[in-house]
């Protein structure tokens, strides 16, 4: 088996390792890979996305080329994790600024059912930075999710009113760099300042 496979094999192993979350449920890898904090040995190219934003814009990895991209997929409905990663993401972004490489922050709804265009809007514009916000037909997006070694399971509660659900998700950051390759990660729940070590490292890397 080839490093990406091995790579992406692992993310569907620790994503299996679940853990609660406050009021929801994600697939939480609550052992640390080798690659947190650091940057990968072997950086491998990432795996296709074939998105769009809510204006029905196109969005792929290629898109972003030239940025260091911080990928993490999720959902808007989420109580704690997904808002809280995001929101991470999107301060260390204002308070790098703009710079010769900059941060894209990408959000990758997996529940595009009730992920409208107009709610991806809204929760992006409510997020610190810039953030992306991008998905597709329930489908390609879970397919392509899969991909990444990314596990989406919807869950019922009782707790919440009938016909509404949980996701359940690996909540692990993907990191690219300019050319398109996955050269770290962050763990799910990641401090602000793994999250300025992690993204520290990629930027120094870069001169």
């Amino acid at each position: 088996m080839n490093t990406r496979a091995l790579q992406l094999a692992m993310g569907v192993v620790l994503g299996l390792l679940v853990a609660l979350v406050a009021t929801s449920r994600i697939f939480l890898e609550d052992r640390a890979g080798p690659e947190d904090g650091h940057l990968l040995a072997e950086p491998f190219p990432a795996p296709a996305l074939d998105l769009k934003d809510p204006d029905g814009a196109p969005w792929s990895v290629s898109t972003a080329r030239g940025a260091v991209v911080a990928v993490f997929f999720g959902y808007t409905h989420c109580p704690d994790v997904c808002p809280l990663t995001l929101a991470r993401l999107g301060r260390y972004q204002e308070d790098r600024g703009s710079g010769e490489v900059p941060l894209q922050v990408v959000f990758v709804s997996v529940d595009p059912e009730r992920d409208t265009p107009r709610r991806l809007r809204e929760f992006a514009a409510g997020l610190p930075g810039s953030v992306v916000a991008v998905s597709a037909a329930e489908a390609d997006v879970r397919e392509q999710a899969s991909a990444w070694g990314v596990m989406v399971l919807e869950r019922e509660e009782p707790t919440l009113p009938q016909g509404d659900y949980l996701v359940d998700h690996t909540a692990r950051t993907y990191i690219l760099d300019p050319r398109g390759m996955v050269v770290s990660t962050l763990p799910p729940m990641a401090s602000s300042e793994e999250v300025s070590r992690v993204l520290d490292a990629v930027f120094a890397s870069l001169e």
